[in-house]
């Protein structure tokens, strides 16, 4: 039966993973037909393999796999119900699945929650991911309703992870606006030739119109397929992987105008790169990398050309960019190669993530996916214009029910964008991805939009007076047609144009200029549009102040309340990640009272401030205070009839931080948060480097210091030295923490670094990898792997393995002769060893965990 059962599944799918689990079945089996009962360490097996698919390798197609097999023998426990629920948010076509679970999960949270297998409880940002398969599922209401739950139980010292979900709900609450107000298109599903396979995606298409190339899944690989137009019809494809020579591993991304060049993303060993193939003698060159101006150690994940064949729009997410991915162009160089990347800038690119560039045939529309801008859902579809002044129009969102409160990534827009081809899943019965032709109705357009939205002040207290004015300017005939005051209290404004080009300027005392540009088509289907511009303060834009937001205060009191600790959260933050900073705390009050008690409160205001800082691990002599009473009153104390102005007085009792001496490398970026598993394939993990030194330290070195983590240092070789290196550290917020530690017991030089910073300062590979989650004592000892060649119940023949030294023969429990080769600390390095095992003739050959052979 075992023999049967192996040649089967290599037939259907020649799958490592699939072995693993069939293996892993059938030793169930064994152990119920001979009636002994699943054992502790069986499970705990099983689930340390999960976790290295679920957090290592993001694999949450395999772990879902493991994870199911572990709730069928511990029904209810919420630590796998949530594990499921994840996996199945992070599986396209699957997502509904994942509240089911998700519901149990949320029942049974730990603020103390383990990663070990014993954990019986889900971590509390269960609750989180409840919201989020609702708001992907379109249960909106519900979404809401669960992100304030989730906020509203988050301690101050999580305000990252209260920035991410208001903008969740602010997209809950654009999705059900836009859902009111649906855009019209008709829809054609391609053919079956086509559609032929259960996942098929990324259509792009020549520029001309004549050629076509799209991506099948096909078992666990990627099949490339290419087609023409044969009068108005698209032939049968043709699979071009083999002529690409993709290893089965690259994806289309884009077409030149006449089809002659193709581009296509691939993983190099968990660096993604993007690649380029020309039809030459009617087949396809195998593909090239392109220049290291394109590709970098980062990841570069999608790219498409302009008509004329000298600009090349890409996404990567290497360093210096506004978010995670970011969009960027290059230029042809007369050598006719690509030149350095230039960044779109921050009207295209936002703190969160942009990818799937593509340029329209007359150059001038740059259609793209972002999880910012006016967003209903994870990733939408947006297009922006390219305006005669060399800016980007403000991005515009392509609307319901093309976009949804799912990812919508990859539309490939034909000719100057009145038709497209994307691809989406079924809605019923087995999910299936499929290939649509979509083309735009016009004519329903509206003759005026209305432009609306809300002035925010960036760094600083609310409050719109008389001086502040949105001006909105035809750029065709440089004249200005409206210029409106925003609602003081609110900070609200509307103003109605036709379609046309506009520069939309927005002013206030005291606060520099912002410029939008606005370009609202013929064809712009939605009766309004929302811009929210946040201004930035001229003492800012110098480097002078930083206003924290909502740090105010009762009347006569100085006590900090919830919001105030929050905010101040933020500036615990910035100190700790740039040491060098140092700031004068400015307490300010109404101008209730006399001059001298004022001076006094203010005073103990920023002295409160004070000591809350020191408590968190900021040193005191970075911090002076000041206190200036009711002498900077940054809104009115009174109304024009002489009578008290409660708001403008609850706005004045606040504190400001103004810089006393700068980090030279700091730069205010507006990070946002973002939960690791939305985050998608290869996120970039972060290391705290401690320290550098020419010679190796005592092993005792850091057993001195009052700090538990310590005991989790490593040494990386360099070439002049040793670097002391800290944990792998999913999300940057919880490096920055255990940063300001390291300050306070003396390590002043420790610096947060990403995994490919750290990879270009070692030159030795680390042998002691951890995954730091936020609690180092839940930190599992590391796995090490081994490659199975055979499982067998008879010893074979001497003469089998004679081309592989090493052999290791382990005889388990279930009394089968285990065969394998190689000891590896790291599964990467195992899977690089793999095809050369699979190249001499070992096709079932595949990797597993050396403590599952016993």
């Amino acid at each position: 039966m075992f023999v049967n059962i192996k040649r089967n599944v290599g037939i259907l799918k020649k799958s490592s993973f699939l072995k693993r689990i069939i293996i892993i079945i059938i030793s169930f089996l064994i152990v119920n037909l001979t009636g002994f009962s699943q054992t502790e360490k069986d499970f705990r097996h099983i689930f340390q393999e999960a976790e290295y698919y679920f957090y290592s390798e993001s694999d949450y197609e395999n772990a879902i796999i493991l994870y199911l097999i572990l709730n069928d023998y511990d029904p209810g426990n919420a630590n796998i119900e949530y594990k499921i629920g994840v996996c199945y948010l992070n599986l396209p076509g699957r997502k509904e699945r994942a509240i089911q679970f998700l519901e149990k999960a949320a029942k049974s949270t730990t603020d103390y929650y383990s990663y070990s297998y014993r954990e019986k409880n889900a971590p509390k940002d269960a609750v989180f991911y409840l919201g989020y398969a609702y708001h992907v599922n379109n249960q909106l209401s519900r979404a809401i309703e669960t992100y304030k739950k989730f906020m509203k139980n988050l301690v101050v010292k999580e305000y990252y992870e209260m920035d991410f979900i208001k903008q969740q709900i602010k997209a809950c609450e654009i999705a059900e606006k836009l859902q009111k107000e649906p855009r019209t298109y008709l829809e054609v599903k391609l053919d079956e030739q086509i559609n032929a396979y259960q996942i098929n995606f990324n259509p792009a298409i020549s520029g001309n119109g004549s050629y076509m190339v799209y991506t099948a899944k096909i078992g666990d690989y990627y099949h490339i397929f290419y087609c023409q137009s044969v009068d108005e019809k698209w032939s049968n494809p043709v699979d071009i992987t083999n002529q690409l020579e993709t290893r089965e591993e690259g994806i289309s991304c884009s077409l030149s105008y006449d089809g002659k060049k193709l581009f296509l993303f691939k993983n190099d060993r968990g660096l993604a790169n993007l690649y380029e193939s020309k039809m030459m003698n009617g087949k396809w060159t195998k593909i090239k990398r392109l220049n290291k101006n394109i590709n970098s150690k980062y990841r570069e994940s999608s790219c498409s050309i302009s008509p004329n064949g000298k600009t090349l729009y890409f996404s990567s997410n290497r360093k210096g960019g506004y978010g995670g991915l970011d969009i960027y162009k290059s230029e042809l160089t007369p050598l006719g190669d690509w030149g350095p990347a230039i960044n779109l800038g921050p009207d295209i690119n936002t703190p969160l993530l942009e990818d799937s560039p593509f340029i329209t045939v007359d150059n001038k529309t740059l259609y793209f996916s972002s999880q910012g801008h006016y967003n209903m859902g994870g990733f939408d579809l947006f297009y922006s214009a390219y305006m005669s002044n060399g800016k980007w129009s403000v991005p515009v969102n392509l609307g319901y029910p093309l976009n949804t409160t799912d990812d919508d990534r990859f539309l490939a827009p034909v000719g100057n964008g009145d038709s497209a081809y994307y691809a989406h899943f079924t809605t019923t019965g087995l999910p299936k991805q499929e290939i649509y032709l979509l083309t735009f109705d016009t004519n329903d357009s509206p003759s005026e939009i209305t432009v609306k939205g809300t002035i925010s002040l960036k760094y600083n207290i609310p409050d719109m007076d008389s001086t502040f004015f949105v001006h909105i300017i035809d750029t065709v005939n440089v004249d200005t047609l409206h210029i409106v005051q925003p609602a003081p209290d609110t900070g609200e404004y509307s103003v109605s144009v036709p379609p046309e080009d506009y520069k939309m300027v927005i002013t206030g005392e005291g606060y520099e200029p912002m410029v939008k540009q606005l370009y609202i088509s013929e064809n712009f289907y939605l009766p309004d549009i929302t811009i929210d511009p946040k201004l930035v303060s001229k003492e800012m834009s110098g480097g002078e102040y930083i206003t924290i937001w909502n740090i105010l205060f009762d009347f006569d009191d100085y006590s900090l309340n919830r919001e105030a600790k929050i905010e101040l959260e933020r500036m615990v933050s910035i100190m700790k990640q740039y040491p060098a900073l140092e700031f004068e705390i400015v307490g300010h009050t109404d101008v209730i009272g006399s001059t001298n008690y004022n001076l006094q409160l203010s005073r103990k205001r920023a002295q409160s401030v004070l000591i809350y800082l020191v408590n968190s691990g900021i040193s005191k002599t970075r911090l002076k205070t000041k206190g200036v009473g009711e002498i900077v009153a940054i809104a009115l104390n009174t109304l024009e009839d002489d009578t008290y102005n409660p708001e403008g007085r609850r706005l004045n009792r606040r504190v400001e931080f103004r810089i006393l001496r700068s980090d030279p490398d700091l730069v205010f970026k507006e990070e946002v948060y973002i939960s690791y598993h939305l985050k998608g394939d290869k996120k970039l993990k972060y290391t705290i480097i401690v320290m550098k030194v020419k010679e190796k330290l005592p092993d005792d070195f850091f057993t001195g210091y009052n700090m538990k983590v310590l005991k989790y240092i490593r040494a990386e070789k360099t070439e002049d030295g040793y670097l002391y290196t800290l944990g792998i550290f999913i999300q940057k917020t919880e490096a920055i923490r255990v940063v300001g530690k390291l300050y306070e017991v003396g390590f002043s030089e420790a610096r947060i670094v990403d995994h490919h910073e750290l990879s270009d300062l070692s030159v030795s590979e680390t042998v002691t990898e951890k995954i730091l989650f936020g609690n180092p004592e839940g930190i599992e000892s590391i796995p090490f792997y081994t490659i199975q060649i055979y499982a067998l119940l008879k010893p074979p023949n001497i003469d089998a393995f004679k081309d592989i030294d090493n052999i290791r023969v382990t005889y388990g429990k279930d009394k089968f002769y285990r065969y394998t080769v190689g000891e590896y600390i790291r599964y990467r390095a195992a899977k690089q060893t793999l095809p050369e095992i699979v190249k001499k003739g070992y096709q079932d050959a595949f990797i597993r965990l050396i403590t599952d052979l016993k």
